[in-house]
């Protein structure tokens, strides 16, 4: 099963345009994503979200999921930020194998 690897609290996130900064989103987006879930898994993904310290994996099918519930209660930009952080993972896991 293919994952993905974000790390929320360093989020690299467009500020401007092609102003990129590394911002801490855990806790907006772990609520967003707890308040938007409806499902157990997703309510779990959120917790962790939330409380991570570093890069957290996903598995792909939650975190499509993730970024369709995402995109009903985030800025554009900001799940922009998430879906780049993902395929830029999965990008970097192709390089290592």
């Amino acid at each position: 099963m293919k994952q993905v690897r974000i790390n929320f609290k360093e989020l690299n996130v467009e500020i401007g345009v092609d102003q990129f900064e590394l911002q801490d989103w855990r806790e907006a987006i772990g609520n967003a994503l707890h308040r938007a879930s409806e499902s157990v898994p997703m309510s779990e993904l959120a917790r962790k979200i939330y409380y991570s310290e570093g890069p957290i994996d996903i598995s792909e099918e939650d975190f499509k999921t993730m970024l369709a519930l995402l995109g009903t209660v985030l800025k554009r930009y900001l799940v922009a930020a998430v879906a780049k952080a993902g395929e830029e993972s999965e990008t970097n896991k192709d390089k290592e194998e």
